[in-house]
């Protein structure tokens, strides 16, 4: 049995590949809460009492779990809790789904202030038209953003990760995009809310998603978490799953470097004056809607938020 190198008392369960560390899944958690600490903490415009949304991604489950886990530990050190906010359709009915994810909340013994249904035409919002990716990633933060306006404002944290960051960015390179799409930092402002926080800036996907999994032990029994993922919908194609290739590639050979430099390499592409941020989704943008908000703007502005009381 190998000890975790950091406590040297239990069992060592995840290795850190950028450090070349092996922790245990105490040690490893206590690290993930100063990353997303460190990441929310790039808002510079928020206060203490500035309200924090956690969103449930609906392609990384679990790591959203983990990330309100997470979010949960770091607000109560100031007295507060986060909210949770759960993407569903617009035209069907959310309650159950409210109630899952309660359940899932409970049983690990999440604590949150409250739970939030964003209700959206999702069918229309993401389509193949979408272009990959890149699309998907702004309209889903546009759809949260507006909601979290609605509710009055605050951060938005998603649980966004290293290699899934840089894969939005290779999948622009890709597809010829004629700007840098700066998506990799560790948060953005906006301008109708305090900011986006990239929740996993820093911290490989891969290790994301095994720190979720012993964390919550999800299985089988765990059926009512996956109830809540939007069936039917498109989110990546072809070209996407090129970019995932070329990052994979890159993370086996641990060229991590690489993964950081395009950041450098997005902000060094990026004329000074030409890019502005996209009033739906905060992105860099050559206007004042990007292309991928601007043709479903009028459908993220008519989103419903209801908070699910009772649960």
């Amino acid at each position: 049995m190998t000890l975790c190198e950091r406590c040297r008392r239990r069992p060592a369960v995840i290795y850190r590949r950028l450090t070349r560390q092996k922790l245990c899944l105490v040690c490893y958690m206590d690290y993930t809460t100063r990353i997303v600490k460190r990441n929310i903490s790039s808002i510079r415009n928020m206060s203490p009492t500035t309200p924090i949304y956690v969103a449930i991604h609906p392609l990384m489950l679990v790591e959203s779990l983990l990330l309100v886990h997470v979010v949960s530990r770091i607000e109560k050190r100031y007295g507060s809790k986060p909210h949770v906010m759960l993407l569903v359709s617009k035209e069907g009915d959310h309650g159950h789904l409210c109630r899952d994810l309660a359940k899932v909340l409970e049983r690990h013994g999440i604590k949150y202030s409250s739970l939030v249904a964003v209700k959206a035409p999702l069918e229309k919002l993401f389509v193949n038209e979408v272009v990959g990716k890149p699309g998907f990633l702004r309209r889903l933060r546009g759809i949260l953003s507006q909601a979290v306006q609605k509710l009055g404002g605050g951060v938005l944290v998603l649980p966004t990760c290293m290699e899934g960051l840089v894969s939005v960015e290779v999948s622009g390179y890709l597809r010829g995009i004629g700007f840098p799409l700066m998506e990799v930092r560790p948060g953005l402002s906006h301008p109708s809310i305090k900011g986006v926080v990239n929740g996993f800036y820093g911290i490989p996907c891969s290790e994301a998603t095994l720190a979720s999994i012993l964390e919550f032990g999800v299985n089988g029994s765990e059926e009512p978490l996956y109830s809540i993922l939007p069936k039917n919908l498109n989110f990546s194609d072809t070209v996407d799953e090129i970019a995932m290739r070329i990052v994979s590639d890159t993370v086996k050979e641990q060229s991590f470097e690489v993964l950081f430099s395009v950041q450098k390499s997005s902000t060094a592409l990026a004329k000074p004056g030409t890019l502005v941020p996209c009033r739906v989704c905060g992105g860099p943008s050559k206007s004042v809607v990007c292309p991928w908000c601007e043709p479903v703007e009028s459908l993220i502005r008519r989103i419903d938020v209801e908070k699910c009381e009772g649960f």
